[in-house]
């Protein structure tokens, strides 16, 4: 069980506090990592070729379906 609380000069996000609960996920694939020369997923061990693109401010994308489609069709 994971405790949290929250501080920020906006008063919307400052003094919340919760519990979350963490539980084991057999099989999860983990996070991203290397072994040796290649790139694995820490909960699995299973090598993989990352593909992923990062290029833009997530402002830039968000509620902007036409903008995700059409730099999928430009740039993959």
């Amino acid at each position: 069980m994971w405790t949290f609380s929250t501080q920020s000069g906006d008063q919307d996000l400052a003094g919340k506090r919760g519990t979350v609960r963490v539980r084991p996920n057999p099989g999860a694939r983990g996070f991203i990592t290397s072994e040796r020369s290649h790139w694995t997923w820490s909960g699995t061990g299973e090598i993989f070729v990352p593909q992923l693109v990062m290029y833009a401010a997530p402002n830039r994308l968000y509620g902007n379906p036409e903008k995700i489609d059409s730099d999928i069709q430009t740039f993959l």
